[in-house]
């Protein structure tokens, strides 16, 4: 038992010799040499250094790789791939660092998997690159460089160049862009944007015009024949491309121009965060400070609105008994007229009993059932809502019995709901009326003195022609003047009694609705013959389009009694100054629903006396005036529902207006 223990133990550790013996001690073993043969013209990927050393991501990644699987690294660096190919052959150099991976090799050379990759993409400057993004095929060509072996011909020709030039390395691609030797090139994108942001000749900046065009894998480059090695390579790239030092070296030399573009982004992101959250602060502070001060203003508002409706209690609880009281008859009527509350005076008015009207249901009565505000509804009901001022309206009853009754509407609420007043003023209207009459006879008895004092005139020349016609008969000097002056007196007295009548007679005016420009040349048609024969200017300013409603006839010769009241005015400062080139402005104008018609002139103007008293009848300053044209025409104006003003100043101008209301039409 012991004996086979023993035995046992032998052969374990004789087993740990053997598997001792057998494990290399490569810490221990010396580096294998190899000579590394590099073209360092593709910066970041491998370039010379100011000191004329290699540098570069290669030549990080092979340094890598040496020091993992214990390589002594020289570098032999060359200007040309074939002088660097021809050395391979020629046993000069164990490998080539930084050969494109789909580049033809001959079967004696073996290449490992990448190392490294980068994008090809159509590279300009930044107005280059604005052309080039906007043209249409066949719009303009461009010239362009690349690399040989790093695009397919096929994509070149997709280009549209008229003229192709072909690189043997990146840096003499970024020279001809940056001498402006082509207008683009088709390049490794991290190359020439690496040297773009490292040479300070660049002008404009360089801009992708198209990013992902293809894309190359950059591979090392050993001998078959150096089993050993090519197998150490292998190794070496795959532990690397495995480890974390590989995302390290990388991220030394090239920007991931995604990432990058993400980072900024990222940062333009938090700041916006962080501006919207203090923003969002701001905000929240503001609005608990809006929020107290609201709160406090509604408790201050509340507090008012208490005191507001005890007051409103206590005006309801006036209410009824004011209205129960007043002395006016008061409805309150919804929109089509249904009677909601009537007070006793209307219930007395329409000779109905008196109805509950607080109880919860009484019968519907509607105003048209009740005399006379059922004839009132009738006159009045295309009225809409609102304040109407206060308006008189004869009312017939069934029995014949006229009453005059003045009326008011107030517009409630927006339902439609009002609340009319009415007032029996049928003893009032009377008095007025007796009062009127009294008023125009008094007036008549003035108007009579009037016309008797104008009418004495003419008359008491054709009695001094009568009282010497017995001596002087025969004398042809007195025939000639009698035939002369008496029909002018004659006349003079027809012209008087003529606007007398006109001034006197009932106004019985239709009206229409007329085009004020229409109007006002029309008058100024008329004017301007005999305004052109006097040396004067009749300047018209009508440009507006509006409508009045009025008697035609009547306003037309209001207007013209201005422009002849104008022209005279003139006539009379011409004599006083013959060189003066005069006029008169007839203008119409619209202004807060009214048209203004006026007609101003360079005349004589008028004192402040002579404005109180010239609308009067027979009231004039002119030799051979009547007194009547001023005073027709304020009489034709105001029967118009018109205004009229008159504004003067002595010696300077007259200007007078004529107010309308402007008829919208429908």
């Amino acid at each position: 038992m012991i004996r086979i223990r023993w035995s046992a133990l032998a052969a374990l550790v004789l087993a740990l010799v053997c598997l001792v013996a057998l494990c290399p001690f490569a810490a221990h073993a010396a580096p294998m040499p190899i000579r590394v043969g590099v073209k360092c013209k593709y910066p970041p990927y491998q370039f010379l250094s100011p000191s004329g050393e290699p540098i570069g991501l290669h030549i990080d990644i092979m340094d890598q790789i040496a020091r993992d699987q214990n390589l002594s690294v020289t570098y032999t660096i060359f200007e040309t791939s074939e002088e660097a190919d021809a050395a391979l052959q020629a046993n000069k150099i164990d490998v080539i660092l930084g050969v494109l991976s789909d580049r033809k090799t001959s079967s004696d050379l073996m290449m490992t998997s990448s190392i490294s990759s980068g994008t090809v993409a159509l590279i300009a400057d930044r107005d280059m690159a604005r052309q080039i993004a906007q043209r249409q095929a066949g719009d303009f060509y461009y010239s362009i460089a690349f690399e040989l072996g790093t695009i397919d011909f096929s994509q070149i020709n997709q280009l549209d160049s008229n003229l192709t030039i072909v690189s043997g390395d990146q840096i003499q691609l970024f020279d001809y862009l940056d001498r402006h030797q082509v207008d683009a090139v088709v390049g490794v994108q991290e190359s020439i944007l690496y040297q773009s942001q490292t040479n300070a000749r660049a002008e404009n900046g360089l801009v992708l015009v198209n990013s992902n065009l293809s894309r190359v894998e950059y591979a090392i480059v050993a001998r078959r024949s150096n089993l050993m090695l090519c197998n150490r390579l292998q190794q070496g790239v795959a532990q690397l491309r495995n480890s974390d030092d590989y995302g390290e070296i990388t991220g030394r030399w090239i920007t991931d121009q995604s990432l990058e573009a993400a980072r900024l982004q990222i940062e333009k992101l938090l700041t916006a965060l962080g501006a919207i959250l203090f923003f969002g602060i701001a905000l929240v502070l503001i609005f608990n400070y809006w929020n107290w001060k609201l709160k406090r203003t509604v408790r201050e508002r509340t507090k008012a609105l208490r005191c507001q409706m005890a007051r409103l209690e206590e005006v309801i609880a006036l209410q009824k008994p004011l209205i129960h009281h007043f002395p006016n008859s008061i409805l309150i009527l919804q929109q089509d007229g249904t009677v909601q509350l009537m007070n006793p005076q209307a219930e007395r008015m329409a000779g109905r009993p008196s109805i509950v009207w607080d109880g919860p249901s009484h019968p519907p009565v509607h105003i048209s059932q009740l005399e006379p505000f059922g004839q009132l509804w009738a006159n009045t009901c295309s009225e809409s809502g609102g304040m109407i001022s206060s308006s008189i309206l004869p009312i017939t009853l069934s029995n014949n019995r006229e009453l005059q009754l003045r009326y008011q509407y107030y517009q409630l609420n927006q339902q439609g709901n009002c609340a009319l007043l009415v007032e029996d003023v049928t003893a009032e209207e009377e008095r007025r009326s007796e009062l009127f009459e009294a008023n125009k006879n008094q007036m008549l008895n003035r108007l009579i003195a009037s016309i008797a004092h104008e009418i004495k005139n003419p008359l008491m020349s054709i009695q001094a022609f009568a009282s010497i016609m017995p001596e002087q008969g025969s004398d042809p000097s007195f025939q000639h003047s009698f035939a002369q002056y008496v029909p002018q007196e004659v006349d003079r007295i027809n012209r008087l009694v003529e606007s007398l009548i006109h001034y006197a007679k009932p106004s019985r005016s239709v009206k229409e609705r007329v085009d004020v420009r229409e109007l006002v040349n029309e008058c100024v048609y008329l004017a301007s013959a005999s305004a052109k024969n006097k040396k004067m200017t009749i300047l018209c300013d009508c440009d507006v389009t509006a409508f009045i409603l009025v008697d035609r006839d009547r306003v037309k010769q209001a207007l013209l009694n201005l422009l002849i009241n104008s022209m005279e005015s003139i006539e009379e400062r011409m004599v006083q100054q013959p060189d003066a080139r005069l006029s008169i402005t007839i203008s119409a104008i619209c202004r807060d629903k009214w048209v203004a018609l006026s007609v101003r002139d360079q005349g004589t103007g008028m004192s402040k006396e002579s404005i109180l008293n010239c609308t009067e009848p027979f009231y004039t300053t002119k030799a051979k005036g009547s007194g009547m044209g001023l005073a027709l025409a304020k009489q034709f104006v105001t029967d118009n529902g018109g205004r009229f003003h008159i504004a003067s100043e002595l010696g300077q101008y007259t200007e007078i207006t004529m107010l309308f209301k402007e008829d919208i039409g429908a």
